[in-house]
């Protein structure tokens, strides 16, 4: 950083100033200036200036310097002072200073000094000064002693005091003492005295050793033991030792042998072995070993060696075995036979065996072989059979075969034929049995079957056979019994047949009865029956009443209403009504009806009607009639009233208005009359009054102007105003100018044009305006028209002039315009062309 630099963060990062010039490799990017020196890893920035000093971890920050100004959106920390020191993990953040203040939103952070005031809501922390109280709301944890120290890795907590030791896993956990005591709710892990044994399904780890020494970096955890070396990076693990054994679920790897050497850059892992060396490039990974050859594009990896096969993509999964085969496509993992070479593009992942050919177009992948069809639409997966057909909409994916019915939606799975062999890694799920039906919402999965075998990692879940036996790790549920029927969607839910006991720990829900219907899709949803009692921890929803039918998909939305039906497709929702007609694509919804009113929520919906009445716990959202009161938790979203003004940044809303009330529980927003103070938690964004100020946090913005309007749609953003300054953070984009209008985040599209109309379908965004057209298909997005800007958050890019056509496929982009060539691979994006302004 220099004096003269500013740095926005769209994606990974956007540098701007006067001598400024940004190299993105992977979805980092690398900024140049007279004595500017950025080194990106993962998402995150090490920026180097005179008396700055950034270093970064998984998707975070931290900058020291005595005159430094850090600002982190994202899942990371805005640092001020003079002396600041600023240590963020993941999506948490530690922050050191005198008169430091850290506000600290998604899952948490940590923050020391005299005066620190740290307020963490959604699976956060909450510390504060010498008696430092931790209050964790969520799927987080409460720490409380006069010298704690708290220090958070991945998006959980770690508390420290005189003799204190907290190893998080997954979004949770607690760890004090020497004989260190750790209980995980939700996607955590539980740790106990001298010889530890961790296990971390979701985004964690698995480590043993005696005396075990637990360093997380990102939202992963590294454990030491006598001969035990972990290194994480990002959201990853790394294990050393000679008798480590790792078993990584969720977005994590597996690592088996006596002398394994794993080295994770970026969301991805390479397992290894003895001469395995791991070298990491952006967010991808690059392994070498004498007979191992990796070669990550984009936030991809791909691994070649004769007893090597790991394959890990985004927050998949890497499975080492003699005959195994693992294909990764962003989110999704595919598993194969013998001679099966991987070969991963962008975000996406080709594979390579006899008869099999993958092209992956952006998060998406395409399969060929004898008999199969493979149409990945989004950030999809690819199966492989002779009769398979594989239909994916938005980021979910539908399998078919002879007696296999897969429907995925949202990190999906795939099935294949008579003897189905599933294996699911990172947010996916493992099915096995012959006449398996598996049905996944969001990253959950259901399986059911007579000799059905579900093995769940990350907030998945477990079912076996007749004796069913599941047990969720992470924010999912445990449910035994002969006769079980399970049905996970989301980030789980277990049910089960007459004396059905449900406990939802994190963002899942429990629900009991003996006639009941549960159908959860997301974290969210409770259905009720005659005598159904629904508990929701965490981020979840508690319907009721005598005939309620509640379908909940992504993040989750309950619906109430004598004739309200609701269909979820992918992570979306379709609710219907007596005028309520809703078609969700993607994680995005669409409502149509004379006086329907549609409120989304992340990958939820609430659709509004004169009968309709709905109450969204967690991440989602409550809409109510004329007087229209919305409570908005986790990323939600659209608030309409006579004069509501609605802002939402990252996955949460603000709304404007003069008799609006927000009130946002979990990550989400408060929003208060005329003079509204927002705080934001998660990752959130904050807006004040007339001058409002706007910072945000995640894949959010912030906005800058008197007459500033927001409107956000799905998990993207749209700013107006004259003078409106937008800042995006995370995997966003940052539009300047005057009359800037469209500012997209997450995996969106910022616009521009004075009558810009965007309506986002799925993750993506539609912008229109006088000449403007834009498709967007899965998470990526198609401007056409004469005078379109388009900005892609995320791993996309920012296309700039007059002409220009982007076709964005998968999360990738093309852009096409007189003398503009955009190739997108993984979270890189290259736009060649005179007027190219941006590339982010």
């Amino acid at each position: 950083m220099g004096k003269c630099v500013t740095f926005v963060i769209c994606g990974s990062l956007v540098v701007k100033g006067k001598r400024v010039t940004v190299v993105v490799c992977g979805s980092s990017l690398v900024v140049k200036g007279k004595r500017v020196t950025v080194v990106v890893c993962a998402s995150p920035v090490v920026v180097k200036g005179k008396c700055v000093t950034v270093v970064v971890c998984g998707s975070s920050v931290v900058v020291k310097g005595k005159c430094v100004t850090v600002v982190v959106c994202g899942s990371s920390v805005v640092v001020k002072g003079k002396r600041v020191t600023v240590v963020v993990c993941a999506s948490s953040v530690v922050v050191k200073g005198k008169c430091v203040t850290v506000v600290v939103c998604g899952s948490s952070v940590v923050v020391k000094g005299k005066c620190v005031t740290v307020v963490v809501c959604g699976s956060s922390v909450v510390v504060k000064g010498k008696c430092v109280t931790v209050v964790v709301c969520g799927s987080s944890v409460v720490v409380k002693g006069k010298r704690v120290t708290v220090v958070v890795c991945g998006s959980s907590v770690v508390v420290k005091g005189k003799r204190v030791t907290v190893v998080v896993c997954g979004s949770s956990v607690v760890v004090k003492g020497n004989r260190v005591t750790i209980v995980v709710c939700g996607s955590s892990v539980v740790v106990k005295g001298k010889r530890v044994t961790v296990v971390v399904c979701g985004s964690s780890v698995v480590f043993k050793g005696k005396r075990v020494t637990v360093v997380v970096c990102g939202s992963s955890v590294v454990f030491k033991g006598k001969r035990v070396t972990v290194v994480v990076c990002g959201s990853s693990v790394v294990v050393k030792g000679k008798r480590v054994t790792v078993v990584v679920c969720g977005s994590s790897v597996v690592v088996k042998g006596k002398r394994v050497t794993v080295v994770v850059c970026g969301a991805s892992v390479v397992v290894k072995g003895k001469c395995v060396t791991i070298v990491v490039c952006g967010s991808s990974v690059v392994v070498k070993g004498k007979r191992v050859t990796v070669v990550v594009c984009g936030s991809s990896v791909v691994v070649k060696g004769k007893r090597v096969t790991v394959v890990v993509c985004g927050s998949s999964v890497v499975v080492k075995d003699k005959c195994v085969t693992v294909v990764v496509c962003g989110s999704s993992v595919v598993v194969k036979g013998k001679c099966v070479t991987v070969v991963v593009c962008g975000s996406s992942v080709v594979v390579k065996g006899k008869r099999v050919t993958v092209v992956v177009c952006g998060s998406s992948v395409v399969v060929k072989g004898n008999r199969v069809t493979i149409v990945v639409c989004g950030s999809s997966v690819v199966v492989k059979g002779k009769r398979v057909t594989v239909v994916v909409c938005g980021s979910s994916v539908v399998f078919k075969g002879k007696r296999v019915t897969v429907v995925v939606c949202g990190s999906s799975v795939v099935f294949k034929g008579k003897r189905v062999t599933v294996v699911v890694c990172g947010s996916s799920v493992v099915v096995k049995g012959k006449r398996v039906t598996v049905v996944v919402c969001g990253s959950s999965v259901v399986v059911k079957g007579k000799r059905v075998t579900v093995v769940v990692c990350g907030s998945s879940v477990v079912v076996k056979g007749n004796r069913v036996t599941i047990v969720v790790c992470g924010s999912s549920v445990v449910v035994k019994g002969k006769r079980v029927t399970v049905v996970v969607c989301g980030s789980s839910v277990v049910f089960k047949g007459k004396r059905v006991t449900v406990v939802v720990c994190g963002s899942s829900v429990v629900f009991k009865g003996k006639r009941v219907t549960v159908v959860v899709c997301g974290s969210s949803v409770v259905v009720k029956g005659k005598r159904v009692t629904v508990v929701v921890c965490g981020s979840s929803v508690v319907v009721k009443g005598k005939r309620v039918t509640v379908v909940v998909c992504g993040a989750s939305v309950v619906v109430k209403g004598k004739c309200v039906t609701i269909v979820v497709c992918g992570s979306s929702v379709v609710v219907k009504g007596k005028r309520v007609t809703v078609v969700v694509c993607g994680s995005s919804v669409v409502v149509k009806g004379k006086r329907v009113t549609v409120v989304v929520c992340g990958s939820s919906v609430v659709v509004k009607d004169k009968c309709v009445t709905v109450v969204v716990c967690g991440s989602s959202v409550v809409v109510k009639g004329k007087c229209v009161t919305v409570v908005v938790c986790g990323s939600s979203v659209v608030v309409k009233g006579k004069r509501v003004t609605v802002v939402v940044c990252g996955s949460s809303v603000v709304v404007k208005g003069n008799r609006v009330t927000i009130v946002v529980c979990g990550s989400s927003v408060v929003v208060k009359g005329k003079r509204v103070t927002v705080v934001v938690c998660g990752s959130s964004v904050v807006f004040k009054g007339k001058r409002v100020t706007v910072v945000v946090c995640g894949s959010s913005v912030v906005f800058k102007g008197k007459r500033v309007t927001v409107v956000v749609c799905g998990s993207s953003v749209v700013v107006k105003g004259k003078r409106v300054t937008v800042v995006v953070c995370g995997s966003s984009v940052v539009v300047k100018g005057k009359r800037v209008t469209v500012v997209v985040c997450g995996s969106s599209v910022v616009v521009k044009g004075k009558c810009v109309t965007i309506v986002v379908c799925g993750s993506s965004v539609v912008v229109k305006g006088k000449r403007v057209t834009v498709v967007v298909c899965g998470s990526s997005v198609v401007v056409k028209g004469k005078r379109v800007t388009v900005v892609v958050c995320g791993s996309s890019e920012v296309v700039k002039d007059k002409c220009v056509t982007v076709v964005v496929c998968g999360s990738s982009v093309e852009v096409k315009g007189k003398r503009v060539t955009v190739v997108v691979c993984g979270s890189l994006v290259v736009v060649k062309g005179k007027r190219v302004t941006e590339v982010v």
